[in-house]
């Protein structure tokens, strides 16, 4: 199996997240790390902000990455009820941390949703990100 592997970032400059390969961190500050697509187009991220793209995309086709903060509308009842989630990588997996909803304080693996492509990913919609949401307090 072919994976992608790719990660996001929160540039240090900005308010923007990039989108690259992981080259590393900064030997003279531990809390900035670099990503690119090339060595010739590398950006300073904080390395805290960095997410792994976790191999699942909504149908719009944006990727989803470790650290995202995702809402379920459960409009065609698939599930018990609406929620939000932190997509996060746990004993090997990425999957679902519940922080509201019926399954708060839950974690849930992608592999224990069936067809996510057809009962989950359209019912997604991204609301921020772990590192944005810890530091707006």
């Amino acid at each position: 199996m072919n994976r992608l592997i790719q990660f996001k970032g929160k540039k240090t400059d900005s308010t923007n997240y990039v989108v690259g390969f992981f080259f590393g961190r900064s030997a003279s500050d531990e809390c900035v790390s670099f990503i690119g697509f090339t060595p010739y187009s590398i950006h300073n991220v904080w390395t805290d902000s960095m997410g792994e793209f976790c191999g699942f995309e909504l149908p719009n086709k944006i990727r989803l990455f470790e650290g995202d903060i995702i809402a379920y509308d459960n409009r065609d009842n698939h599930m018990k009820s609406d929620f939000n989630a932190v997509i996060e990588f746990h004993n090997g997996c990425f999957g679902l941390q519940y922080i509201t909803g019926d399954y708060e304080g839950i974690f849930s693996p992608f592999s224990d949703f069936h067809e996510p492509e057809k009962y989950l990913l359209p019912y997604l919609t991204i609301i921020g990100t772990d590192f944005d949401d810890r530091f707006r307090h």
